[in-house]
């Protein structure tokens, strides 16, 4: 098991002096949009914002028919993205050059995601754009003097709708191919003259687009769901309280796959195989077949599964199970004309509990006798595992599953305060953020063993300096 446990306490002030506007904005019909951002831990027009900035405004985001915050990877200069393999909710972004696709605690990445102000540590967690979004704003380059710690990339800051002053709401419903069906929408319910409340909620879902020929199911499809419930207080003319409660629910699995050719009715490979298939690591030729004619370590005709994996701990069915609640506080207290304090307080909770089984396999693959069914953990590891023959040599299908269980808790406080006093306009404040994060490990992996002979077969391949095995 690791853990992780960090906190960070941080004292900031900044002086700004007639900035120069060298913003981008989009363009709507000719006309320029006026969007505000927060770029600078205020509000303010994007036009006046000295920084390399793409903002995207509700209205900007639903004529580009953009449904999350990666989708807009495609709408800006030097970001690029995608979800982790087996982590279908994970973001991963790229800026510049700088990025991460790790999603486990001990790596940070360099492309920070703010989700009302608040850091979210983990990338498996940072998947709140298919509430009702009120702007998504991209700051290129660093950003650790407003934003903190691993934005040396940049800064992703997503910043939800807040709750109106009239009754209003939406409800959209989508169909796609592969049986895919999304569903969400939102509702404001103001209480009184003072208080207004928000609920919002989505749901996605989707067969899948690959076929995993191994056990006949559809893969890589869509399983999301969310529920948010925000209020804002207006305590007195100069403060407001902005409060949310946020729950996200990710089933969505990613899995390696590729464009082959047919495979026989019985399952045999002929030439490849049909549609797409699920892929491993070990699935081109030349690495499967380094596996072949080594000595299996458990014997002829025996599956080599490693004693010291605990069935305890992957003792669900392949897949991805991650949920995720984002509590967020925003109290703003006027101090006059031009001075703004605010208490931002973030409270987040993560659970997740991931199997994945990376192995390379064929329905009804038959060696030495035995096939996939007879095989003790054909339930759990879905794909054949590496098979000695009877003459006791690995098949080429080589196997490595993975499970984890993981549990994330992080809390953050700022304290800001922002000024404007003519020509020098100021922002400073206190931040402290702890993370408590740990995470059970379980992996099984049919291996060969390390012989001279091995690892020469291996440099061969890895090198191209002789002969195939």
């Amino acid at each position: 098991m690791n853990t992780l446990c960090r906190s960070t306490l941080m004292l900031s002030a900044v002086a700004l002096v007639a900035p120069v506007a060298l913003a981008q904005t989009a363009d709507t019909g000719g006309a320029l949009e006026e969007i505000t951002v927060t770029a600078q831990r205020r509000a303010e027009n994007v036009q006046d914002v000295p920084i390399a900035i793409s903002a995207f405004s509700a209205s900007e985001l639903e004529k580009r028919n953009v449904g999350s915050p990666l989708e807009i990877i495609q709408y800006v200069p030097n970001l690029t993205g995608n979800n982790n393999t087996g982590l279908g909710s994970a973001n991963v972004y790229y800026m510049r050059g700088l990025g991460n696709s790790e999603s486990i605690a001990t790596f940070d990445p360099p492309v920070g995601t703010y989700v009302d102000d608040i850091y979210i540590a983990r990338q498996n967690s940072n998947n709140f754009g298919l509430f009702d979004v009120d702007r998504i704003e991209v700051l290129r380059g660093p950003q650790g003097t407003l934003f903190g710690r691993n934005t040396t990339g940049g800064a992703i800051n997503l910043i939800l709708r807040q709750p109106g002053d009239v009754r209003r709401g939406f409800a959209e419903v989508g169909f796609g191919s592969f049986g895919e069906l999304s569903a969400r929408g939102s509702i404001d319910l103001p209480v009184n003259d003072r208080l207004s409340t928000q609920i919002a909620a989505y749901v996605t879902e989707s067969d899948g687009y690959a076929k995993d020929f191994s056990t006949g199911k559809d893969e890589n499809g869509a399983d999301e769901k969310g529920l948010r419930v925000a209020a804002r207080l207006k305590v007195s003319d100069d403060v407001t309280w902005n409060t949310s409660v946020n729950y996200v629910y990710s089933g969505t699995f990613n899995k390696l796959n590729f464009e082959c050719g047919t495979v026989a009715a019985s399952g045999t490979p002929a030439g490849g195989c049909d549609g797409r298939y699920m892929n491993s690591a070990f699935g081109s030729a030349p690495v499967a077949n380094v596996f072949v004619g080594i000595p299996n370590p458990a014997g002829a005709g025996t599956v080599a599964v490693p004693t010291t994996v605990s069935n305890g701990k992957a003792d669900r069915p392949e897949g991805i199970d991650t949920n995720t609640l984002l509590i967020a506080s925003n109290l703003e207290v006027g101090l006059g004309d031009s001075v703004t304090m605010n208490f931002i307080t973030g409270v987040m909770h993560l659970q997740q509990d991931y199997l994945y089984d990376f192995s390379e396999g064929r329905q009804g693959r038959s060696i030495g006798g035995v096939t996939v069914a007879q095989l003790p953990n054909a339930p759990l590891l879905q794909n054949p595992l590496i098979i000695s023959n009877a003459a006791g040599v690995l098949s080429p299908n080589g196997a490595f599953v993975l499970g984890q269980q993981s549990q994330g808790d992080q809390f953050s406080q700022e304290i800001k305060f922002t000024g404007d006093a003519g020509q020098l306009k100021y922002v400073g404040g206190l931040y402290y953020f702890r993370e408590d994060y740990s995470t059970e490990v379980a992996d099984l992996a049919t291996g060969f063993t390390t012989g001279a002979a091995t690892l020469a077969a291996l440099q061969r391949y890895i090198f191209r300096a002789g002969a195939p095995v």
